[in-house]
């Protein structure tokens, strides 16, 4: 199915557990999440309680992805996929360096390899409601976050050191009164704050 025959497909219309309401249609997929405990997008959904859906939801969602033969969902400017109990951005392209070509998931990128052999394109959550659209940038390999911060790049630094540095050290919290904040963790500090139009 093209992203043209997608449009054609009527919207699946959901409410988050914080009330943002998200027009999606179907796309294809080829790069899907992974299972795996080293999914880094299972940790967004924790920490995003606008992103999350409860159960009814979620299996609403499942189906309208099958009855359409689609792993991902499309907002109307991004593609989304499901990540543990949240909405989440598909994967970006992952690739080894060493001419191994475009994988299809983290699975088959080792905790193990270096992040050196893997170039990873910068990671996005988002929610989009008629009226907002709300993003949140992770870590890249180059050390650039959301603030614009810059860490030196350590070439030894393994996927699964990645992993839990980004799940360790930032999060973010959607509040119920409809503004954004993000923030470090441990600290009081708002780095960003985004008021939700509704």
């Amino acid at each position: 199915m093209t992203n043209a025959a997608a449009a054609t497909i009527e919207a699946l219309v959901i409410t988050t557990l914080a009330g943002l309401e998200l027009h999606l249609k179907p796309v294809p997929m080829a790069i899907q999440p992974s299972d795996s405990p080293e999914n880094w997008l299972k940790f967004q959904g924790a920490h995003i309680a606008g992103g999350s859906l409860d159960e009814a939801v979620q299996n609403k969602v499942q189906a309208f992805m099958r009855r359409h033969k689609t792993e991902a969902l499309f907002d109307g400017e991004r593609n989304l996929t499901l990540a543990g109990s949240g909405l989440a951005i598909c994967y970006p392209d992952m690739f080894h360096v060493e001419g191994e070509g475009v994988t299809g998931t983290s699975e088959n990128v080792s905790s193990e390899t270096p992040m050196s052999h893997v170039i990873k394109l910068d990671g996005e959550f988002l929610i989009k409601g008629d009226e907002v659209s709300i993003r949140v940038f992770w870590f890249n390999l180059n050390g650039r976050n959301f603030s614009d911060r810059r860490q030196p790049f350590n070439p030894d630094l393994t996927y699964e050191n990645y992993l839990q540095m980004v799940e360790h050290d930032w999060k973010c919290d959607l509040k119920a009164g409809g503004v954004l904040t993000l923030h470090q963790v441990g600290s009081a500090e708002v780095l960003e704050t985004h008021t939700i139009q509704r």
